[in-house]
């Protein structure tokens, strides 16, 4: 009986050493204390890389530009006045300006000279230079003295005939975009007595007044505000001009 209390004595001995050690386990102080839950971890890190790469390119291109200006032809001769004072085309020009100012006050001219009427002027009174209308002037004044003839109907002077020393115009292209009037100036002694009247632009020849100074064109094309003169000397101290009128 003795023997068995002895026994039992030193279980609940070993019993309580067991439950002492467990409880100072689980201090608050313990670094083995075990958690359960869910974790997340962080961290940094580097790194090093290298590369390389080779690459070739070409490239065209083109270009292109637009570019305007302004400015006054001045072509045709400048060496002859055939007597008349005038030795440009410009000097022309502004001759014929002057003519058609002088008779301001007066109706214009519906048609060719000597086949059309009076009318109410349509035509500028003056006309602007233009500078397109000069370089066919001037092409067709040198076409003429190198040989060729002139472009519409001749028309005389009203006083004075070819065969008296009175200087011819041929005019053409009045019911067209472009009316044309070629005529000769000449030097020669033969035609010095009253040269001035007998020339083809004179105000005392009624041909020039009607075909030049009063004329308003006609339908649909008498609305003329622009004139360009050509001019070409040839042998003698003679001159071609040559006018072209446009709207």
């Amino acid at each position: 009986m003795k023997r068995k209390t002895g026994r039992l004595l030193l279980i609940v001995s070993v019993v309580l050493a067991l439950v002492a050690w467990q409880a100072g386990c689980s201090g608050g102080n313990s670094k083995n204390k075990i958690i359960f839950g869910t974790g997340t971890n962080s961290g940094t890190g580097t790194g090093t890389g290298t590369g390389t790469g080779t690459g070739t390119g070409t490239g065209t291109g083109t270009g292109s530009g637009t570019g305007t200006g302004t400015g006054t032809y001045t072509g045709g001769d400048t060496i002859n006045d055939a007597e008349t004072g005038y030795y440009t085309a410009q000097d022309m020009f502004n001759h014929l300006n002057y003519l058609r100012e002088m008779y301001w006050n007066h109706e214009g001219y519906d048609g060719y000279p000597w086949q059309g009427e009076n009318a109410p002027r349509t035509w500028s009174l003056t006309f602007t230079w233009d500078d397109g209308l000069a370089r066919e002037a001037q092409d067709e004044a040198e076409r003429i003295r190198d040989g060729g003839a002139p472009q519409g109907s001749q028309f005389n002077h009203q006083n004075f005939p070819p065969s008296n020393g009175g200087e011819p115009f041929w005019a053409g292209g009045l019911d067209s975009p472009k009316y044309m009037v070629s005529a000769r100036s000449y030097y020669d002694t033969e035609w010095v007595q009253y040269s001035y009247d007998k020339r083809w632009w004179s105000e005392f020849n009624g041909t020039a007044r009607q075909g030049l100074h009063y004329q308003t064109g006609s339908g649909s094309y008498n609305h003329r505000t622009k004139l360009g003169v050509g001019k070409a000397d040839i042998g003698d101290d003679d001159v071609w001009w040559v006018l072209i009128y446009g709207e």
